[in-house]
């Protein structure tokens, strides 16, 4: 008889779970989505005091200046920082203009104007 029951390889002999007992359903956490924010800091001295962990890459803005400068950091695998400048221009939207009426009247006298082209004899005759 094994008096050690907890150190056998083949696990225990004797079941400990109840013969007609249902199985608990887990039901899975909630996890917050962590919401991630562009850090604005002072000036490059700000920039480069921002914790970074390594290999890792992040957008600062500038709160102090009159242009809107931003910071790219990056970090390499022994945690040193390399920073770089540069200035946030933002691209507007173009919207193209909606065709009108006399655009339209326009293409169609181009496309008549080729139909009749292709249609004149001297035109397609090879001299």
């Amino acid at each position: 008889m094994n008096n050690y029951p907890f150190m056998n390889p083949y696990g225990s002999v004797q079941s400990t779970a109840v013969p007609m007992q249902q199985p608990q359903v887990t039901i899975p956490q909630y996890t917050p989505v962590q919401q991630k924010k562009i850090p604005r800091v002072h000036g490059m001295e700000g920039a480069n005091a921002l914790p970074m962990a390594p290999d890792s890459e992040e957008i600062a803005l500038d709160i102090d200046s009159t242009k809107p400068l931003q910071y790219i950091i990056v970090t390499d695998s022994a945690g040193y920082k390399t920073v770089t400048p540069g200035i946030f221009t933002p691209i507007e939207e173009t919207k193209e203009k909606p065709l009108t009426l006399s655009d339209l009247d326009s293409i169609n006298e181009r496309i008549s104007k080729l139909e009749r082209m292709m249609n004149d004899e001297s035109f397609t005759k090879p001299s």
